[in-house]
C-alpha cells in the first residue's frame, strides 16, 4: 500500500521557485500559498480519534451583547475620567 502511495501522481511535492525576486514583497506576491496543494487522503491505517465524550456548549448569544455594551459603557465613563 505504502508503495502506491509512493506513486501516486498527485502526490505532495514541495514547490521549488525557480524564479528570483527583486524584492520581498515580489516574492510574497507569488508566494507558495497561492498554489493548491493536494488533497489529504484517508486510507485504511488511519487512526481517527474518537468523539469527545462532554459536548462544549453553544454560548448565549444575548448574554455575550449585553457584555459587550457593558464594557463599552465602562471604556465611555473612564474616557470621561481621563478627559476631565
Amino acid at each position: 500500500m505504502a508503495d502506491k502511495r509512493a506513486n501516486l501522481p498527485h502526490q505532495y511535492i514541495p514547490y521549488v521557485c525557480k524564479r528570483t525576486f527583486n524584492s520581498k514583497y515580489d516574492e510574497y506576491q507569488y508566494g507558495e500559498w497561492r498554489f493548491n496543494k493536494p488533497k489529504i487522503y484517508v486510507t485504511p491505517e488511519t487512526e481517527i480519534p474518537s468523539p469527545p465524550v462532554k459536548l462544549v456548549e453553544e454560548p448565549d448569544d444575548v448574554e455575550y451583547h449585553l457584555a459587550i455594551v457593558a464594557l463599552d459603557e465602562q471604556n465611555e465613563e473612564l474616557n470621561l475620567l481621563v478627559t476631565e
